[in-house]
């Protein structure tokens, strides 16, 4: 009903408001999640006209070995059902060893 109306309201508008202003504080830029898609695409729609500046990550911006450790991390919890937090251990570990190679 209406109060659910008024409720959406209110957050819609704690919603589009605050990221515009914190991109201008935050050195690299913010992260946004949305509930749906159709949820982000009216927000961005605003955020544009309120003059904000929307980035997408591109494919420049891939990190390959993240991309190949989350691989190996799914194949080893579902494929050969290893815990969690051996799998988390491992990435971690691998994760380190690769950055001193080819860092």
């Amino acid at each position: 009903g209406c109060a659910r109306r008024g409720g959406q309201r209110r957050l819609y508008h704690q919603t589009t408001t605050p990221a515009p202003r914190m991109h201008q504080v935050v050195p690299d830029g913010i992260v946004t999640f949305f509930t749906s898609y159709a949820y982000m695409q009216e927000i961005v729609r605003e955020w544009h006209v309120m003059g904000a500046r929307i980035l997408a990550p591109n494919l420049a911006s891939l990190d390959l070995l993240a991309l190949l450790l989350a691989a190996g991390a799914m194949v080893a919890i579902f494929h050969f059902k290893v815990g969690m937090l051996k799998v988390l251990a491992g990435c971690a570990l691998l994760g380190i060893l690769a950055s001193l190679v080819f860092f």
